[in-house]
């Protein structure tokens, strides 16, 4: 069977929801629902657990894995968003001359949302680490500001190579 649906069964979302409501987690007014691509084989439903009270199965540590992932993001897929602030402050200045700006975004996670399911998996949280609330602090439009350090950073992002069905396993 192959399916490109993201949508789940009506019978799939009530038992979802649910579980998720036995849980005390934040669900939104209506179920969510998406529209497929265009061409897609809309015949099935999505991929997901038949009991998503089940927490762990397969055999092997790859199956179980594979399972941990399908009913985390089948049940994140129905809880409501997460929210956050955020917050960008632009210093601008003039630097031999020349104008600078700066710019500092930061958000803070007010409302968990579909991320208090990620809680569940360690290695979901882990991600979650790597990414920490950045505050940035309130300042007012025209406020003169002094810069006490600083920094240049250098980064650069590199693509993950592609993944091949079939080929021999790590």
């Amino acid at each position: 069977m192959r399916t490109d649906s993201p949508n789940l069964s009506e019978t799939a979302i009530a038992e979802i929801r649910a579980y998720a409501d036995s849980k005390g987690w934040p669900l939104p007014e209506k179920p969510r629902t998406w529209k497929s691509k265009a061409g897609a084989q809309e015949a099935h439903e999505a991929i997901r657990p038949t009991h998503v009270e089940v927490e762990s199965a397969g055999d092997t540590p790859q199956e179980k894995a594979l399972y941990v992932l399908i009913r985390i993001r089948t049940l994140a897929s129905q809880l409501a968003d997460a929210v956050f602030d955020v917050r960008v402050a632009r210093l601008a200045g003039d630097v031999d001359g020349k104008k600078a700006v700066f710019e500092a975004k930061g958000r803070t996670l007010r409302e968990q949302g579909w991320k208090v399911v990620m809680a569940a998996d360690a290695s979901l949280a882990d991600a979650e680490k790597a990414e920490p609330d950045n505050a940035v602090p309130d300042l007012k439009a025209g406020c003169q500001a002094t810069a006490v350090q600083g920094a240049v950073k250098m980064k650069k992002n590199k693509a993950r190579p592609p993944f091949f069905r079939g080929l021999a396993d790590p």
